[in-house]
């Protein structure tokens, strides 16, 4: 085998798989990936300060809807996000206001090993939008240290909307996480 062909399987084995110590993933289109991670940061922090800013807080611009006549429908959304995610305890989290999401951010800590560590294992941000985008990011919630740690990997996906501004442009309107 020549050095030139080694070289090659070699470039081909990391473009598929990634490097062991990889440089952490680039922000994605518009920001996206960036805004979702830190969004997921947030929330096994308790960081309730990031996540009231990280939500839209109103859907104006996003009230239209595919009906089953392939047909575009004008439609006033009820709330203004939706959040489907699960606690430390395995149960559903829900909530499509900001005061129960905040509420509810005990539930991700577990009695005896406290708040989860997040570890981003996977991202997909390749939408181009600019106004309404998405990204799906893989992860992993880690409560404790050592042989006491206890991992789920999980899977979000998150829609998001530009708004411009100050901080994230990119503001989250659906995020929904389960297992995997």
């Amino acid at each position: 085998m020549t050095v030139k062909a080694i070289s090659l399987c070699g470039f081909l084995t990391l473009a598929m798989f990634g490097a062991p110590n990889a440089a952490p993933l680039p922000a994605g289109p518009g920001g996206v990936y960036d805004a979702a991670v830190r969004f997921g940061e947030a929330l096994a922090n308790g960081d309730a300060e990031h996540l009231g800013t990280a939500l839209v807080r109103s859907r104006q611009g996003i009230e239209f809807t595919t009906g089953t006549d392939g047909q575009l429908h004008h439609e006033e959304p009820e709330t203004p996000f939706d959040f489907y995610d699960v606690g430390a305890d395995g149960r559903p989290w829900i909530a499509h206001e900001i005061e129960p999401l905040l509420g509810g951010l005990s539930r991700l800590a577990d009695p005896k090993l406290g708040r989860p560590a997040t570890r981003v294992t996977r991202a997909y941000a390749d939408c181009p939008g600019e106004r309404c985008s998405f990204v799906v990011v893989e992860f992993e919630r880690v409560w404790g240290t050592g042989e006491s740690a206890r991992t789920v990997p999980m899977r979000a996906t998150a829609l998001l909307r530009w708004v411009g501004g100050e901080g994230t442009a990119f503001k989250l309107f659906h995020w929904h996480a389960t297992p995997r």
